[in-house]
């Protein structure tokens, strides 16, 4: 009962920011470097997935395709943003790759090239129900820095499992990164450290998507390419890559 009582109240939680941050001004500003003219802006990203990844720790989960939609409010006066993430398994229901993700984060700048991010949040594990066992919170903390205008190297110390499950752990990824327009490309390297007493790994991966063909005013065409490779691990795990299309508004 008490279990239960953590879940529901994590879930209202849950509820109330992120309708809290949806309900925000829509006033707008630019971005950091230019005169501002609005104060946010809403985007929503759907993919069809050949398999199935947590690209950000670097797991590969299994090779079979997946559907998944991604809201993200930004708002560039305050440095601040919300996320909204729901993945859904196209074959197997039951599969743990039926998950929500709810995430605030917050910028901070240090002159023009430094930027620290932390962000905090909770994974809803969703097999049959809204959040189901497995279901805990998350924190990440992002320093980035800019090397020029379109490459930058950033570090994500990534937690996960802090309260509820009682299998906290911790993942490290270094990120270089290249964007111009619509056009992105990554390289990275997860590490799974054992403070927590849990099984570690090592694997790297790289990144690549374009956004650049307009399909209407508002809608353009998604495609990305995704890959990680296990480098060396306590325990088994899976290698892979995943091809990606869809639309983002």
């Amino acid at each position: 009962m008490h279990r239960i009582i953590l879940k529901l109240t994590l879930a209202l939680v849950i509820f109330l920011s992120f309708t809290s941050a949806a309900a925000q001004t829509n006033s707008l500003p630019a971005d950091t470097s230019r005169v501002r003219k609005k104060t946010g802006k809403f985007t929503l990203t759907n993919l069809f997935n050949t398999g199935s990844m947590y690209y950000f720790t670097g797991v590969v989960s299994d090779h079979k395709p997946s559907f998944d939609m991604r809201l993200t409010y930004d708002n560039t006066r305050g440095n601040w943003g919300a996320l909204l993430f729901k993945s859904f398994e196209l074959v197997e229901h039951n599969a743990p790759f039926n998950y929500a993700l709810v995430v605030l984060n917050k910028r901070y700048f240090i002159g023009p090239r430094i930027m620290i991010s932390p962000q905090a949040g909770a994974q809803l594990n969703q097999i049959g129900t809204i959040a189901g066992e497995g279901t805990d919170f998350l924190t990440n903390l992002t320093i980035s820095y800019r090397f020029a205008k379109n490459l930058s190297i950033s570090n994500d110390a990534v937690m996960q499992n802090l309260a509820l499950t009682n299998r906290a752990n911790w993942t490290n990824r270094i990120k270089v990164q290249y964007q111009k327009a619509s056009f992105v490309a990554s390289a990275s390297i997860w590490d799974r450290n054992r403070i927590f007493g849990n099984p570690g790994y090592l694997a790297a991966g790289t990144f690549l998507a374009y956004s650049g063909i307009k399909l209407s005013s508002n809608m353009n065409l998604v495609m990305t390419f995704s890959q990680i490779e296990i480098i060396s691990a306590d325990t088994p795990r899976k290698s892979g890559m995943m091809l990606s299309a869809g639309v983002a508004f």
